[in-house]
């Protein structure tokens, strides 16, 4: 799998009130390969290191308005 880095103050890293850039990450992920939306809170939460599980809550509306 290929690793991609998150990087605080950079603007689309983890913050202290959440994830800033999600549909960012999203659009990174599945440009590179079909993922569904079980994958991408599982690729969030190992980008975090484990800091940060986002809920289908996060994910599924972002990617309904993409």
């Amino acid at each position: 799998m290929e690793r991609m880095h998150m990087h605080r103050g950079m603007g689309y890293g983890i913050a202290g009130r959440g994830f800033v850039g999600l549909k960012f990450w999203i659009l990174s992920f599945v440009s590179r390969k079909e993922m569904t939306g079980a994958q991408i809170m599982d690729m969030l939460e190992e980008l975090s290191i484990g800091t940060w599980r986002p809920s289908p809550g996060n994910v599924y509306p972002a990617l309904q308005q993409l």
